[in-house]
């Protein structure tokens, strides 16, 4: 299921609830350009999100955009831990989230460091480009086409991995398996608001460890 134009990604909202500033004021979920979610009994799951910016050379606005797509998949990331209850296999996770400025774009992925102190934000593959020429469309097939294959099968095996747990948890008896205490999982901070840049959220307790 898609969704499009500045819609909220759900995983985020719970982050929202306990991420306050100084001042007391919750934020909003994150707005979201394009949501591919998974649709069940009614309600949605975020498997991928992708941001779009129209013009690659405003360096704020990428800058910005690539901040959010990060925590917009850390946000998807623990969702999926604590749907489908993973304890340390959760380090085989990935979730790949798309950014584009401009005539470029790139795959940012999110998955947990090996060693379970936190979290890795990483380029996955080269930059994509969208063709300019006629000579280059055989090379845009080739290489972004690839990549954004790459990015359904990511997409639709972890959308999978949410669906399997939901259908246990759904069953007459309920799911016969206790829920593990995810010891990987770590708080979202998600920075100032940008209306108040100098009201800083205070650190989560990981940070200052």
């Amino acid at each position: 299921m898609l969704y499009s134009g500045e819609t909220e990604n759900n995983e985020s909202k719970e982050a929202q609830k306990i991420a306050k500033s100084f001042d007391n004021c919750i934020r909003g979920a994150f707005k979201v350009d394009l949501r591919i979610c998974l649709h069940y009994k009614e309600l949605f799951y975020d498997v991928c999100n992708v941001e779009f910016a129209r013009n690659g050379d405003i360096e704020k606005k990428c800058v910005s955009d690539a901040t959010k797509v990060m925590l917009e998949g850390k946000c998807i990331l623990d969702q999926i831990v604590k749907l489908a209850k993973l304890d340390d296999d959760a380090k085989e996770l990935q979730v790949l989230n798309l950014q584009f400025c401009g005539l470029k774009g790139a795959i940012i992925g999110v998955r947990f460091e090996k060693t379970g102190r936190g979290y890795v934000a990483e380029n996955v593959g080269r930059t994509l480009r969208m063709p300019i020429e006629v000579d280059n469309i055989t090379k845009f097939f080739e290489s972004v086409v690839a990549a954004l294959l790459l990015v359904k099968e990511r997409a639709e095996k972890n959308a999978s991995l949410i669906e399997a747990s939901l259908n246990r948890d759904s069953s007459v008896f309920g799911s016969q398996s206790p829920t593990p205490n995810c010891t990987l999982l770590k708080t979202t901070w998600l920075g100032p608001k940008p209306s108040s840049p100098k009201v800083i959220p205070p650190l989560p307790q990981t940070f200052l460890c």
